[in-house]
């Protein structure tokens, strides 16, 4: 079972976004400020707390006995079109697919990562990973830093939002 700490982290690393559709466009909410117990903020992923929380998802990491998770910035959620966003917010289905797309179910050190092509996400498509000069990319997002390790998982920074178009 994961630790509350990486319970508070995992939720805020995997949502986006807001808990009602007026606050998911302007990314910020009366539930999803920074001094709110609903979602807790931690880092720069208030966006991706919120939006988790509004899929119902947190199952997914509370039962993982080992998993990596791909967590895009505010800032990603920032970079993807306003209209898409929406659109994305509104579609259960949709967002459920797209958030369990950042997340791997194993653990994945850094090295790990430098050495594979591809992972299988708990979304059930691979997401392709390339090490250029050191730099590790998944589906062209970069990570950001050396992430952050935890007795059951390893999340790390992206600066995209990752999203399961591949071969459709």
């Amino acid at each position: 079972m994961l630790t509350k700490n990486l319970m508070t982290f995992a939720a805020a690393a995997l949502l986006i976004g807001t808990l009602s559709a007026q606050s998911a466009s302007a990314g910020t909410g009366a539930s999803c400020s920074k001094n709110s117990k609903k979602c807790p903020s931690v880092g720069d992923h208030m966006k991706t707390c919120c939006i988790m929380k509004k899929a119902g998802m947190c199952y997914s990491i509370k039962g993982k006995k080992a998993v990596t998770v791909f967590a895009p910035t505010d800032a990603a959620w920032d970079k993807m079109p306003k209209a898409k966003r929406e659109a994305l917010m509104k579609n259960h289905k949709q967002l459920h697919k797209v958030l369990a797309y950042h997340i791997v179910p194993r653990k994945l050190s850094k090295d790990d990562l430098a050495n594979m092509r591809s992972a299988k996400t708990e979304e059930g498509e691979f997401v392709m990973i390339n090490n250029k000069d050191g730099s590790i990319s998944i589906d062209g997002a970069i990570i950001q830093g050396e992430g952050k390790n935890y007795k059951n998982a390893t999340i790390y920074e992206i600066d995209e939002v990752l999203v399961p178009e591949r071969g459709k």
